[in-house]
């Protein structure tokens, strides 16, 4: 696995009981100029705090995705109301425009008829 500066990765390891500590680790391969920057840190854990960790992890996880669902649906309805706004915006807009063009194109005859009837 490479190592790449401001990169997350995962990995899996298998250690022996006994080796419970902080270990660091460092890109394995002379791969380019920020090759001493690729440093990274295992930290092994006793079994039982480990399945800890993880069932916070796994919580911790599930609470931001539903906030994530709940952003998502408020956005879904904040983007449906104002296509709405604005499809009720663009209706007067035509109908204005259709007084607006009605009467540019009006040629006078009505107001001749009225005025012959007077």
């Amino acid at each position: 696995m490479d190592v790449i500066p401001g990169r997350e990765n995962a990995f899996q390891v298998n250690v022996n009981e006994g080796t419970v500590g902080d270990y660091v680790g460092r890109c394995a391969e002379l791969c380019g100029t920020d090759h001493t920057r690729m440093l990274f840190n295992v930290e092994v854990l006793p079994q039982d705090e480990y399945e800890q960790w993880a069932a916070e992890q796994q919580a911790v996880a599930a609470e931001e995705n539903a906030a994530l669902e709940e952003a998502a649906t408020q956005a879904e309805t904040a983007n449906a109301d104002e296509a709405e706004d604005e499809d009720e915006t663009e209706a007067t807009d035509d109908g204005e425009r259709a007084r607006v063009e009605d009467t540019e194109g009006d040629t006078g005859a009505d107001d001749a008829e009225e005025n012959d009837e007077s």
